[in-house]
């Protein structure tokens, strides 16, 4: 499942959630508050890059003795 962020339209706090695409957004779970929240798209975050010859290659895979 992907990972969105989510604002809250009335304080605006900013948090993380796993949820499907079909999913309903959550309400803020910040206490007193628990308004409706609206996903925020806040940027690109980075992603791994796999350089050199691999895991398997390097021996990752298999324990060594």
């Amino acid at each position: 499942m992907p990972t969105y962020d989510y604002r809250c339209s009335k304080c605006g706090h900013v948090f993380e959630g796993v949820a499907k695409m079909s999913d309903p957004n959550p309400n803020c779970p910040q206490k007193d508050c628990g308004a409706q929240t609206e996903k925020a798209f806040l940027g690109p975050r980075p992603t791994p890059q796999f350089l050199g010859g691999g895991w398997a290659k390097d021996g990752y895979s298999s324990k060594k003795r």
